[in-house]
């Protein structure tokens, strides 16, 4: 996941680059074009891809159906909010988690981690400031992607072990492109030079690396204990932010980031006492 953290911020600093250029919605749908024939190709050299039958399963494509809705909020945000700021919103997704997969998967939340949920959404309050001079439209569209990328992962770890981890790629990769290129067509296509198409290259390998890992990562951890090592996009998020625009974010901000990442280690942390001390 801490590898996974870092592919995708670094597609985050990349994809906010490229729509300097064209719309994100296009950039989304070329990326994902890519993506989708690389994971493709792999799945059909691995024999995956004669798996396909188990794409029956309804889950795969709720999954899809999550992160698609949850990145176009997300992306097309980015280009309006800072990167430091969109990260910081984005690490509301463990916290969402938390009781999503405490409701649907059963996992045991005590009172210490449903505080830690509540002093996170503090953070998240603070970073957005919610008053008619502060609140901005494209921020809280960023924080509304957290909750479906938390649905997402938790529907990953329900799905059967029987679909192929390459499988579930290819239909989520494939969702969001064919979304974004029906409302690219529709929306009126910009033409891209050469350089452009390198950009959404290196895009494309860095999610496709981020996606795989995530994947891998949930289906093999509990949700609410490998999602808290998102968090490590933090310093990520704030790096290059810095170093490519600028950002320096104020102090509510940088208030508000803190709280969320004490609130999602001492989730964490309580993961761990559960171990010997149930219902922490």
């Amino acid at each position: 996941m801490s590898l996974a953290v870092v592919a995708f911020v670094a597609n985050d600093a990349a994809m906010k680059s490229v729509a300097a250029a064209m719309p994100m919605v296009q950039a989304l749908g070329l990326r994902n074009t890519l993506v989708t024939l690389l994971f493709a190709g792999i799945a059909a050299a691995t024999g995956d891809l004669r798996r396909w039958r188990a794409l029956a399963e309804s889950l795969v494509w709720g999954r899809a159906a999550a992160d698609t809705l949850a990145t176009l909020l997300y992306m097309v945000s980015l280009t309006h909010v800072s990167l430091t700021l969109a990260v910081a919103l984005n690490m509301a997704t463990a916290l969402c988690v938390l009781p999503l997969a405490g409701f649907f998967l059963r996992e045991r939340i005590g009172w210490r981690r449903g505080l830690a949920v509540l002093t996170g959404f503090g953070g998240v309050l603070l970073v957005l400031r919610p008053t008619p001079e502060g609140l901005s439209g494209w921020a809280l569209l960023s924080a509304a992607s957290a909750i479906f990328f938390a649905a997402r992962d938790v529907v990953t770890r329900r799905v059967p072990t029987r679909v192929p981890s390459l499988l579930m790629a290819v239909v989520m990769t494939a969702t969001l492109m064919v979304v974004c290129l029906a409302w690219t067509a529709w929306a009126g296509w910009t033409p891209v030079l050469l350089a452009q198409w390198g950009e959404v290259a290196i895009c494309a390998v860095l999610i496709a690396a981020g996606y795989y890992l995530s994947i891998a990562a949930f289906r093999v951890g509990e949700v609410s204990l490998t999602s808290a090592f998102r968090y490590t996009a933090l310093p990520w998020g704030a790096a290059w932010g810095y170093f490519l625009w600028g950002e320096v974010p104020d102090v509510p901000a940088v208030a508000g980031a803190v709280l969320i990442l004490g609130a999602g280690l001492y989730a964490l942390h309580c993961e761990r006492r559960e171990a010997v001390a149930p219902f922490c």
